[in-house]
């Protein structure tokens, strides 16, 4: 069955991600004064869904080549309009969301790249998933405290956005890292190869 399932696009993990690649649509409508409650309920249930997508993915033995290329597209669109919403909110700071960017940017160029050298996709790692969690959970106490105007809410949100942020960064860091690695196994490779056919 998880054969089956590898190259199927119709499944109920991707329908999850599926939905939280849209969501973020309805943000600008959200993302006021006075529905800043709603949008955060919206951000709330698009981090249950990331959760709840894998889980299912793995309990129904539906994982699926789509599903993995699904998951983070959806979570980096996700994360895209929370980011503008709230900065445009006031509450998140500009430079702090210019650094998640940049991560998301700097991987989404970096993987089609490493796909034209020949290296293998590179699967998301547990920290790349900590690093998710904790900017999802950053989210909805940001947008709590924009509703609430409750400080404490701000104030944890942000906490928990910043560490987010390093946890990404890290897992940035452990993905170039393996990327290096493959990128020196295909050039050794090559290089051997290219030592057998001259000897031939």
């Amino acid at each position: 069955m998880a054969g089956s399932a590898r190259g199927r696009f119709v499944t109920l993990p991707n329908f999850l991600s599926l939905v939280r690649l849209l969501s973020p649509l309805a943000l600008p409508v959200l993302a006021r004064p006075g529905r800043w409650g709603a949008a955060g309920l919206l951000v709330a249930g698009a981090a249950l869904t990331d959760w709840m997508d894998g889980h299912l993915a793995r309990r129904l033995r539906q994982v699926s080549e789509v599903g993995k290329v699904l998951d983070p597209a959806a979570d980096r669109f996700f994360a895209l309009g929370c980011l503008i919403a709230l900065v445009l909110g006031g509450g998140l700071p500009p430079l702090a969301a210019g650094a998640l960017v940049v991560r998301e940017s700097g991987l989404v160029l970096a993987f089609p790249l490493l796909a034209l050298l020949g290296v293998p996709r590179i699967e998301v790692s547990a920290v790349g998933k900590a690093g998710t969690a904790l900017v999802m959970s950053a989210f909805a106490f940001l947008f709590a405290g924009l509703a609430t105007g409750a400080p404490a809410l701000r104030t944890v949100g942000l906490a928990l956005f910043y560490l987010g942020l390093v946890v990404a960064y890290a897992a940035a860091a452990g993905y170039a890292l393996e990327a290096s690695r493959r990128v020196r196994g295909i050039r050794r490779h090559k290089a051997e190869r290219h030592k057998t056919d001259a000897l031939k």
